[in-house]
């Protein structure tokens, strides 16, 4: 964990733009969880396929959009991310100008899911990376009823995720760079239709990935 974290340091003080960074600390962290969390992992009833926890609201912060954004534009189709484009606007329509402790609560498909994937598997923020759940069940009614508190199976591993977000956003903030809370889908519009938000960003503008009908916190 230690030395993917270091990694990362490393590469913001070399002038790596940090989420050009982030796919190789995504892997890096992974790699340790799966060596830690062993035994957890392998009871969890988390599977490719199913796709419950997509339709919960998905905060991100700038970083794991942009690192969202590029993988997008490297690896989808121009078809492909035409109809992207298309379900995040659609998406941001829906949840434009609705505060973040209301969203939180309500349900609807993740703009990134295809065919019950994640079309951005390798790339999913770490709001996506902690979430697990001990019981299909209990995912259901949480995709029915967003208020029903899903059993975790260990609630340690998603404190160690926790703690490696904290660590990431901290790096950032003393870069002087915007670590504000998004809703995924919203940012990712306005990222995906604005090429210029990521030269903002990292040129320390605040609220790049913000608009006048972004969810409030």
């Amino acid at each position: 964990m230690d030395k993917a974290l270091h990694n990362f340091f490393d590469a913001l003080q070399s002038g790596k733009p940090p989420h050009l960074a982030m796919q190789s600390l995504y892997e890096e962290l992974e790699a340790y969880v799966a060596d830690a969390y062993a035994v957890p992992i392998q009871k969890m009833a988390c599977k490719a396929g199913c796709s419950f926890c997509c339709n919960l609201t998905v905060e991100a912060t700038p970083v794991e959009v942009f690192a969202i954004l590029t993988y997008v534009q490297k690896t989808f189709t121009t078809e492909q991310v035409a109809s992207l484009k298309t379900a995040l606007m659609a998406h941001s329509e829906k949840v434009a100008s609705r505060p973040m402790k209301k969203l939180l609560f309500e349900n609807r498909p993740c703009p990134f899911l295809r065919d019950g994937l994640c079309s951005v598997y390798e790339v999913r923020p770490i709001g996506c990376r902690r979430h697990h759940s001990a019981r299909v069940s209990d995912c259901e009614k949480s995709a029915a009823d967003p208020s029903y508190d899903v059993r975790q199976y260990s609630p340690a591993y998603e404190e160690a995720w926790n703690a490696f977000r904290d660590t990431i956003v901290m790096a950032l903030q003393m870069g002087g760079l915007d670590t504000e809370t998004l809703e995924l889908g919203h940012a990712a519009s306005i990222g995906l239709q604005r090429r210029d938000t990521v030269l903002k960003w990292l040129t320390r503008t605040q609220g790049a990935l913000r608009s006048t009908t972004s969810p409030t916190v």
